[in-house]
């Protein structure tokens, strides 16, 4: 009879130690499996980034976009190891941070204004 068919409280100390590992072994296979299925999930789609591409997309140094994301300021697809960012939401992200040129020609109007009328 082999150890997976006895009931646990007849089992030697080997026939034991020997279900364990194998029970073990076949959950870390379990969960191998599944983070290279969620790895390679990511790797394939060209929306997604890591830490230093969202670096180099936002202009950002690495402890600022750790700041930005401990309080939910910039987006991202993950929170933990690894960071995985989309290359469109920061990009949108960015847009949605800048002034409208509108807004842009307004202000460096007023600030002509201010200076013909002597600087104030």
């Amino acid at each position: 009879m082999e150890p997976e068919e006895n009931p646990l409280f007849t089992l030697t100390i080997e026939q034991f130690k020997e279900l364990t590992r194998n029970i073990v072994a076949e959950e870390v296979k379990k969960i191998v499996n599944q983070s290279q299925g969620v790895n390679s999930e990511f790797k394939n789609d060209n929306d997604t980034c890591f830490i230093a591409q969202a670096c180099h997309i936002t202009g950002l140094k690495k402890p600022t976009i750790y700041s930005k994301l401990s309080t939910k300021q910039i987006p991202s697809l993950s929170r933990g190891k690894p960071l995985i960012f989309s290359k469109k939401h920061l990009q949108m992200w960015i847009e949605s941070g800048r002034p409208k040129t509108d807004d842009m020609n307004q202000i460096k109007l007023i600030l002509q204004q201010r200076e013909d009328q002597g600087g104030h």
